[in-house]
This record gives structure tokens, C-alpha cells and sequence, in this order.
């Protein structure tokens, strides 16, 4: 039986029954949306996201709704019951959880419009309220209290590079993520068959010195998962910012030409890392999951 309902303007629909309170959890209904097991609309008719994001790669959801929710909840160890998730989580982070599943409905809902480039910017800006959340998050919910709090009091000291560079060192200890993970390789395809010029190809191998190689093709590039993020602040930063005469190598519009064909590309890879560590932040909370 389809439920529907709303949610801070947004509407959700899902084709199962629904634990009670589940339309109020935030975590339970990102779990969902990311999963690809849930419709979204906003003033206009419903469009399924029919993606599973916390998967690496990530692909269709080939399973019923209902089986697929429950897959993602015993892939991460979360537990079985939903019930009981939905009720520890009514109340706990749930302002930081609601902006998350807000700002990826708008990614999902501009990507079905074929508005790739307006869609990247709720990417970003799902990233930098990840940037210092997560790593505090993760503090707060880990068993070993004395190690973490040392390893993350080393990550701030001396430290110029920011809040990404605070979030990449956090990363990169494979403690939060197992660097297993971490070391997956996404493959790029910057071929003009694939609607990306040759300009933009070398303006974004000149900006981004962290591609590795994948594949026969010169056309393609790998990117691990521990440096989409850069990847992504990279594509924002020389984009997003065109000033002129800065020094920095930003993109103009002669480089980037159509950038919906160029975020159409990108997109998926910077969504599907978004939504591993959003899992993972859940997992740590919420679940028994622990990296091996």
C-alpha cells in the first residue's frame, strides 16, 4: 500500500508500509531516499529515485521497495528491527539529518529535471555541512573515547588547511571508513563522445593532480573515493569562482562549454560518495557496524 506525506515542502512516497512515526524520522526517510526506494516531488507529480547511492558503484535498486530498505539496514549493520530505529531517531540529530534529506531531495529532484549543474550546488552544500559534522558525530558515538579524542586533537593542530583539509585528514586515518573503501577507484570518462570537451579534459587534469589511471582509454581517469571530495570543492572553486586576475585557474565558459553535460558526469560519483559517509555516520549511531 503507497504511502504519501510531507515534509518541510517536499513530498515522499513510498509503495510499503511504513514503521509508525517513520515519515518524522530524518535518518530512516535519508536511508530510504538514498536507497533508492522512495518517490519525491515538490509542487509538481511524484518521481521515483530508483538509485541505490550507499552501494559502491552505485546502480538501479533492483529490489521491491520494502526488501531493499531492509538490505541497507542489514549491509550496514544497522539491525533488523525498523521499528525500533525509527524510535530512537525521532528526536536525536534531528535537525542536522533534516537539512541532509532536504538538500538531497533537491539534488534528485533538479537531476530528474536535467538541471545538472543547479543540482551540483545542493551537493555542495551537503559537503559542507558534512566537513565538521561528521567527524563529531563520530566522536561522539565511538567506544574508544581516549584514542579518538587524541586522534582528532592532532587533526586541529597546526592546521591552515580548513575545514576540508580538517575533514580529508579525518578521512584519510580509515578509521571512520575503512581505507579498503577508501581506495575504490571511480572511473571518468572525459571523451567528447561523452558530451565533455578536450578544453575542459586538461583544465580539469591542470586543477585536480589526484586522478589515477583506469582503463586502456586516455579518455578515462580514476579518482578514488578518498579524493571526490576535493574533486568536488575543486569543480565548485574554479567553477563557481570566476574572478579575474586571482592567479587561480578558474574554468571560463569557453573551457567548461554545456555545464549540465560536464555535472551530468560528475554528479553520481560526488552523490554516490556523499551518500556512503552518510550511511556510515548513521551506521556508527545507530548500528553495530564497525570498519574491519
Amino acid at each position: 500500500m503507497s504511502q504519501t506525506f510531507n515534509n518541510h515542502g517536499l513530498g515522499f512516497q513510498v509503495k510499503h508500509d511504513l514503521p509508525t512515526g517513520a515519515e518524522n524520522s530524518a535518518q530512516f526517510m535519508l536511508i530510504a531516499l538514498l536507497a533508492g526506494t522512495i518517490s519525491i516531488s515538490m509542487k509538481s507529480g511524484f518521481k521515483a529515485q530508483s538509485f541505490n547511492y550507499t552501494t559502491l558503484p552505485h546502480g538501479r535498486q533492483t529490489k521491491r521497495s520494502l526488501n531493499g530498505l531492509k538490505s541497507i539496514f542489514s549491509t550496514y549493520d544497522i539491525g533488523e528491527d525498523l521499528n525500533n530505529f525509527v524510535g530512537v531517531t525521532l528526536a536525536d540529530n534531528r535537525g542536522f539529518y533534516q537539512e541532509l534529506l532536504i538538500e538531497f531531495s533537491q539534488f534528485f529532484l533538479q537531476t530528474n529535471r536535467g538541471a545538472h549543474t543547479a543540482a551540483f550546488v545542493f551537493l555542495y552544500r551537503i559537503i559542507e555541512r558534512l566537513f565538521y559534522s561528521i567527524p563529531l558525530l563520530y566522536v561522539s558515538t565511538t567506544k574508544d573515547y581516549v584514542g579518538t579524542f587524541e586522534d582528532l586533537k592532532g587533526l586541529f593542530v597546526d592546521d591552515k588547511t580548513g575545514e576540508r583539509g580538517f575533514f580529508k585528514k579525518f578521512l584519510n586515518q580509515g578509521r571512520f571508513i575503512d581505507n579498503t573503501v577508501l581506495d575504490q577507484v571511480f572511473i571518468l570518462n572525459l571523451s567528447a563522445t561523452d558530451g565533455v570537451s578536450e578544453k575542459f579534459d586538461a583544465a580539469l587534469r591542470k586543477i585536480f593532480k589526484a586522478f589515477v589511471p583506469a582503463g586502456p582509454s586516455l579518455d578515462q581517469v580514476g579518482c578514488k573515493f578518498r579524493d571526490v571530495p576535493d574533486l568536488l570543492a575543486q569543480m565548485r572553486n574554479r567553477f563557481f569562482h570566476s574572478r579575474t586576475g586571482d592567479g587561480q585557474p578558474n574554468m571560463s565558459m569557453k573551457v567548461i562549454g554545456d555545464p549540465d553535460m560536464v555535472f551530468a558526469r560528475l554528479n553520481p560519483i560526488f552523490c554516490n560518495v556523499l551518500a556512503v559517509i552518510t550511511i556510515h555516520s548513521i551506521a556508527k549511531k545507530y548500528g553495530r557496524f564497525e570498519p574491519e
